[in-house]
């Protein structure tokens, strides 16, 4: 073996050392920190992704490694993301699951204002501010005057969301505190 190919094997197997750092960490993290790995399971995956290296140098093609570990890298990045993603439905899920069940009660009761209420948070939360705020402007007419202060600072809320989702600012009274 030369020289240059004793070199060029040093710089790729390093960049596969490198590169199989960031598995190992998260490996390690979801067993020890995490708790989403039992021990055989950690052991399995560090001998699997070991394996695959060694099979790729075995086989005569380091390269495979390369491509290995960079996807390998790429999807343990991108999980986290992904996870954020499903969180974020599953709760929606659960925001549009509140929101059936409270149309149902409205049209049971239609004068009752927690429910309209509830139902003017629960629209805001996905966004759909027109009904937001009619539900918010039923709720402080079905309320009492010194219970439906709430619903009164969740209708501006949801007034100027709609405003801010169609790029228009609303003017500041001249009085109203800039703070």
């Amino acid at each position: 073996m030369d020289i240059e190919s004793l070199g060029a094997a040093l710089i790729i197997w390093s960049l596969i050392l490198g590169l199989l750092i960031f598995p190992a960490y998260r490996t390690t993290t979801a067993w020890m920190v995490d708790k989403t790995l039992t021990f055989p399971q950690f052991v399995l995956s560090v001998v699997a992704h070991a394996g695959v290296v060694l099979l790729t140098y075995i086989i005569g093609m380091p390269w495979m490694a390369f491509v290995y570990l960079i996807g390998l890298n790429i999807y343990w990045m991108t999980e986290t993301m992904l996870d954020e993603y499903r969180k974020k439905r599953r709760l929606m899920a659960i925001v549009d699951e509140e929101i059936a069940g409270l149309e149902r009660r409205i049209q049971d009761d239609p004068d009752n204002g927690a429910y309209h209420s509830a139902l003017g948070q629960a629209y805001l939360e996905r966004q759909r501010y027109e009904e937001a705020i009619m539900s918010f402007e039923r709720a402080i007419a079905l309320l009492p005057e010194e219970v439906a202060r709430k619903e009164r600072v969740l209708l501006k809320s949801a007034t100027e969301a709609r405003y801010a989702a169609m790029g228009v600012q609303l003017p500041r009274h001249p009085y109203q505190d800039t703070r």
